[in-house]
């Protein structure tokens, strides 16, 4: 779902990094859904009365998309089997973000 302000300039269809297999399968009281993988039915949820100021989430947003690309380049150095041209297009998938 991609009207919500959290999503604000992203495509309909993204790919993010998620870490872990852990989601919440029953939405909080106020929450709603805004994304989803098949693995996950809850990825992304927000409270639209609980927001967090535009500020915060873009500071967050750009830790972020830092840690992303730093754990990128190290799995490149744990895995030089990796094939490199994959690794720096998400990279500059990253790069591309417009926070």
């Amino acid at each position: 779902d991609n009207t919500s302000s959290l999503f604000q300039g992203f495509e309909n269809t993204n790919n993010f990094l998620m870490s872990h297999t852990d989601f919440v399968s029953e939405l909080p009281k106020g929450f709603k859904k805004i994304g989803n993988t098949d693995h996950c039915p809850n990825a992304a949820i927000e409270n639209e009365e609980k927001q967090i100021s535009a500020q915060i989430l873009k500071s967050t947003a750009q830790k972020a998309l830092l840690s992303a690309k730093e754990i990128i380049a190290e799995k490149l150095k744990q895995h030089p089997e990796l094939h490199e041209k994959y690794i720096n297009e998400a990279i500059e998938d990253i790069d591309k973000v417009k926070i």
